[in-house]
């Protein structure tokens, strides 16, 4: 039996309805009205990851347990009390019913030292991770896929919106995102050959955002023009929105990560998992064919 948090979420969606296929899945999810499968294999508890008696029940003859949920607002007062308090609390009963396989998905924005309340929580609820015994934390980089509505799902459907395209910066800083069928078959390995340590993912090819943008116009066949906006300018203008309730295209957060490089060596990666990435053309390309965005 293996235990999913966040099943209702991009990522543990799509490693649901893959594991569903070989295993039987117990997933803990705050609403049970949004359930979408009604898969035999699949058994959803709503509950809360700071409910230790919940978790307790929830974990009995349960093997291998994938912590997806995590509260990605740095603003939601949540945060702290779900990432963190929640993940210890998981731990505990996971080491109280023998659990023998912890894999905490975290993010790539530790690897590369950001400082925001998200990625702070992550950093805490690494620490707590790594004292159990045969534990696996994988840092996801940039997802993207059929689904998607945070980055280049979100950047998509700008795209397709407006006549003029803002390019925040001059648009030079690098990243590697990751197909969202990649990383649901980097977590479906990890199950298969009980993988442990820490590994920082990536996507296989290396791009700016402005090509990733010349790439999706591409795809999208169209050619808007841009306008190279300064920073200060996005930054104070997300600010702004935000002030208001309209939710800006880029929040202040994903301002800074996402105009900062962001890359990192494929080789430990490759070394380790047998499973090879998409190219972003080809991801891309899968995630246009579908209307989810």
């Amino acid at each position: 039996m293996i235990l999913i948090t966040g099943a209702t979420g991009f990522v543990g969606r799509a490693l649901v309805r893959r594991l569903s296929r070989r295993y039987k899945l117990r997933c803990i999810i705050r609403d049970t009205s949004k359930i979408l499968s009604s898969d035999p294999n699949v058994t959803f508890l709503e509950g809360s990851l700071t409910d230790p008696a919940f978790l307790s029940r929830a974990l009995q003859g349960v093997k291998i347990v994938v912590h997806i949920a995590a509260v990605l607002d740095p603003k939601d007062p949540s945060l702290h009390t779900v990432n963190v308090l929640g993940t210890r609390h998981l731990l505990a009963a996971a080491r109280h019913a023998k659990v023998s396989h912890f894999i905490f998905l975290s993010t790539g924005n530790v690897t590369h030292g950001c400082r925001d309340a998200y990625t702070l929580s992550k950093v805490a609820a690494e620490s707590l991770v790594q004292q159990f015994p045969n534990h696996l934390i994988l840092r996801e980089p940039i997802i993207y896929g059929p689904g998607d509505e945070r980055y280049i799902g979100k950047l998509i459907v700008f795209l397709l919106r407006y006549p003029i395209i803002p390019i925040p910066g001059r648009g030079q800083w690098t990243f590697q995102p990751i197909f969202i069928d990649d990383l649901v078959s980097y977590l479906e390995e990890s199950i298969q050959r009980h993988i442990v340590g820490t590994y920082t993912l990536a996507g296989k090819d290396t791009i700016s955002y402005l090509d990733l943008v010349d790439l999706l116009q591409q795809e999208l066949h169209q050619s808007k023009p841009y306008l190279f906006v300064p920073l200060s300018l996005l930054r104070f203008a997300a600010g702004f929105l935000s002030l208001f309730g309209i939710s800006p295209p880029l929040t202040r957060t994903q301002l800074s990560n996402l105009t900062s490089s962001r890359t990192h060596s494929l080789k430990e990666q490759y070394a380790t998992f047998k499973h090879r990435p998409l190219s972003l053309k080809q991801g891309i390309k899968q995630t246009l064919q579908t209307k989810s965005l």
